[in-house]
């Protein structure tokens, strides 16, 4: 039985990459700024959480990695916001994963329950937000210097807020209306897995 459930693992984090990476590709992004190329909002994370959800956060993370790698073929930053991609996106899945069983064991509910979903998102954001700033704070300078950017402190301060901003947006969009997919999810698959 276990080898039919790392098949079924791994058929979904594959089935899910391809979702993620379409999304990715097909979908139009969403500008935050209007004239900053690499600031935009788009919902290929929502296949990565899925996945984080139904496998656990490795899943999820897996799916991050695959979507990125295969983007890096049509990158404007050098791989620089590929890489803030999947921490930022590794950083929303284990934490809604972390504080979904706090939440759940702290309010003694179901970790399906819309409280500790929520309450798990809001931390989500928190941890996408404090992930963004880190790995903007190193990785903007180096990629100022690489695009030939001048690196003033006011440019790498905007680009590392710009970005933060970006992530808190990105993760609140692709988190807050997700809870009925997510409850859907969770009951088809007990009834397939049980």
């Amino acid at each position: 039985m276990k080898i039919k459930m790392n098949i079924r693992a791994v058929t979904f984090i594959a089935v899910m990459s391809a979702l993620s990476t379409v999304l990715y590709l097909v979908l139009p992004e969403i500008p935050i700024v209007p004239g900053i190329d690499y600031l935009k909002i788009d919902f290929s994370d929502i296949p990565a959480i899925i996945a984080g959800v139904t496998f656990g956060p490795l899943s999820g993370v897996c799916v991050e990695v695959v979507k990125n790698a295969l983007h890096l073929f049509r990158s404007t930053t050098l791989g620089v916001g590929e890489v803030i991609n999947v921490g930022v996106g590794a950083a929303i899945i284990v934490a809604l994963y972390l504080f979904s069983r706090l939440f759940s064991k702290l309010l003694k509910k179901n970790g399906m329950s819309a409280p500790v979903y929520y309450l798990a998102s809001i931390g989500a954001i928190a941890a996408a937000i404090l992930a963004g700033w880190i790995l903007n704070a190193v990785l903007t300078p180096l990629y100022f210097s690489v695009m030939g950017i001048p690196t003033t402190s006011a440019a790498v301060l905007a680009g590392v807020w710009g970005s933060t901003l970006l992530n808190a947006v990105k993760a609140a969009f692709n988190l807050l209306p997700f809870f009925p997919v997510y409850y859907a999810l969770n009951k088809a698959f007990a009834k397939i897995y049980s």
